[in-house]
Formats: structure tokens, sequence, C-alpha cells
């Protein structure tokens, strides 16, 4: 199907907006039983009901009404939760957090350091999610693709990041950023610089999340730097996280309003034998299943 083509056509009462249900287009939808009085724009946040003002017909004062699949920008402009990713293959494992997802690349809406968005709504319908992948890894790919896909997203308020770390903790536990000794939460060996609490980071709902998960949890400051590590540094190491912070700061995204943060899963561990070791795929299976859960308790 073409990504503007009209799926249908019909004609309502005067009260559109309020009217529109799924037993309205049941012959197109297929939809029987309990669904089909649900408000179509629910039932199918993936489209949009839209009128026809050039129906060619006399419609005798009742309105004609059609549906389409949402636009890239349509899609951008209501998204409330950015999560960021580093490779290919994190992005392809987040997918599953999405319901209704879709892909844009970053051709299509002039994004040219963002290799695709896949936009999406949480499990319970709740939040418009922004999944993004830059062209490539590391720190300046991850800067460019926020500073631009923030640009796109103006409602946007909660802004994360998420992928593998290499840890001294078994594979497959969750990390969560949270400030430390000093209110260090990030130690940026990139930039060479702290990032010591800055407002709206660590969110507050995401640390609550990691209380309540049921998935081993560790609250941490995490380092970041330009390539990948072969040792373990004091923290938990990631390689994009100082791209994302500077993004932010220089978006004028940290502060209070926004929930800003990161949440990783140990991928890394060095061959540790006296830890777990799981494969790659499998602890990116469990990074998901905590997004899962905290997109749930979202506000």
């Amino acid at each position: 199907m073409e990504e503007h083509a009209l799926r249908f056509l019909y004609v309502a009462t005067d009260d559109p907006d309020g009217g529109v249900t799924i037993e309205d287009m049941v012959e197109a939808t297929g939809a029987s039983g309990s669904d089909a009085h649900k408000p179509l724009t629910s039932a199918f946040p993936e489209v949009k009901v839209v009128q026809l003002s050039d129906h060619g017909e006399d419609s005798s004062g009742m309105k004609y009404i059609g549906i389409r699949w949402r636009t890239a920008q349509e899609r951008l402009s209501e998204i409330k939760v950015i999560i960021t990713v580093g490779t290919t293959f994190e992005a392809d494992k987040m997918r599953a957090v999405l319901k209704y997802p879709a892909e844009v690349s970053g051709d299509q809406v002039n994004l040219l350091d963002v290799k695709r968005i896949i936009t999406g709504l949480s499990e319970n319908l709740q939040h418009c999610i922004a999944l993004v992948e830059p062209t490539t890894r590391g720190q300046k790919p991850q800067y460019m693709a926020v500073r631009l896909t923030l640009l796109k997203c103006p409602d946007a308020i909660h802004l994360y990041k998420t992928g593998g770390v290499a840890a001294s903790l078994d594979c497959g536990d969750i990390i969560v950023a949270a400030e430390g000794d000093g209110e260090l939460v990030v130690d940026d060996f990139y930039e060479d610089k702290k990032w010591t609490v800055p407002p709206g980071f660590p969110g507050s709902e995401l640390k609550q999340a990691s209380f309540a998960s049921q998935l081993p949890t560790t609250r941490t400051p995490i380092s970041t730097g330009p390539k990948l590590v072969t040792h373990a540094h004091r923290f938990p190491y990631e390689m994009e996280m100082s791209g994302f912070l500077e993004a932010l700061s220089r978006h004028g995204a940290l502060k209070e309003r926004n929930q800003i943060g990161f949440v990783g899963v140990v991928t890394e561990n060095f061959g540790n034998d006296d830890l777990t070791q799981r494969s790659t795929s499998d602890c990116l299976e469990d990074l998901a299943s905590f997004w899962n859960f905290f997109l749930e308790r979202l506000h």
C-alpha cells in the first residue's frame, strides 16, 4: 500500500470526530464482536481519519470520511518518548517494544545522520515512541542523530539512551544510570568531563521502575568513551552516552520538565568465568522486557 493512499471511504453523520468507530468501517476492516465499537483511532493508531472536502456527490448534510496511513512527519510530531540505540542489532531487538511499528528512513524526513527511526506505540497504547538508529555507531553519529531527531519531535519529554554495556557483572543484568559519589552520573572519557546530575537526569520514573523490576538491576554511574574496551572499568562502559548528552545539552533539553536516562544490559563481561555468560541476543531480549515494564508504568 502506498504511504499516503486512502484506505476506504464511508458516509458518516455530521459528528465524524466523535462518531467514527470500527463498526462504521466493518466491511473494510473485518472487525467483529466487541472490537467493532472501539474508536477507530484507538484500535488503529497507525492510521488517521480525514474528511474529504471534494467528494463529488451530494452528501445531504452528511460528511464523507476517509482513512489513510499517517505520514512520517505526523508520526514524528506526536512522539512523546525518544529512545536511541547504537547499532542495527540493538534497534531490531528493541523493535519488540513497539506496537504498530513503522520505519522511517532518515532520507524520508531529511535527517542525513539518521539511518532510520522506528515509530510506534507502547503496548498499552498510551505513549508514542521513536526508536532512533544513527547511520553508524560512535559518539559523533549519536550526537547528530539525537539533535536532528529532537527538531522533528518537538513534544518529546522522555529522552533515553539504551543498548549493550561492558561490565564486571553477569551478562543480562540491567544497568540504570544513577548518581553516585559527588552526584556523578556519567564519567565521560570522550569529552574528558564528568556529568553530575544535570536537570531531569536521571529521570525519577526510570529510577522507580528499576527498583520495582523483577530483572536483576544495578543502579550505578556509567562511563563512556570513544571505542570498545577489552578490560573492566570502574563503572559499566558504553560507547555513545557522551554524544547523547551533548546533543541534549546543546538543544536545551536538559531541564526539569524532561525525563532523561540510560538503560543498558550487560552483553560483555570480559569472559570472566565467575560471571554468567549469555548470548548478546538473549541479553537484548531482557533489555526489551525491562523497557516494556517501564513503559507500562510510565505516566
